[in-house]
């Protein structure tokens, strides 16, 4: 197995030295002329912030104060929800029952 796994990582070395000469040896592309002349003198939109796309401002202290309340309301709805999961168990008496009778305790 020491032979194999020995055997095995010199044969990896070579075939990445192999890939590496090949690769060093080749003339990079030029990349300068493959661009269309007219695409370089395109109409290309501004960039905007995203605030602006979203047609909101950053700084709007109303925007805020609205999405604070509402995400302090959908949190206390939330946690809400959590209590009344937790009082019920979703298995009934009967089968709750069946389930603990079948469990063995030494």
């Amino acid at each position: 197995m020491r032979i194999f796994a020995r055997n095995y990582v010199l044969r990896l070395a070579v075939l990445l030295g192999t890939f590496s000469a090949i690769s060093a040896c080749t003339n990079p592309p030029d990349l300068d002329d493959s661009v269309d002349p007219t695409l370089e003198q395109a109409n290309y939109p501004a960039l905007v912030p995203v605030e602006q796309i979203l047609g909101r401002s950053p700084l709007d202290p109303e925007t805020d104060q609205q999405t604070a309340q509402r995400l302090e309301g959908r949190a206390a709805s939330l946690q809400s929800r959590a209590r009344r999961l937790q009082q019920t168990s979703g298995i009934d008496e009967e089968t709750r029952r069946r389930l603990n009778s079948d469990i063995e305790t030494d």
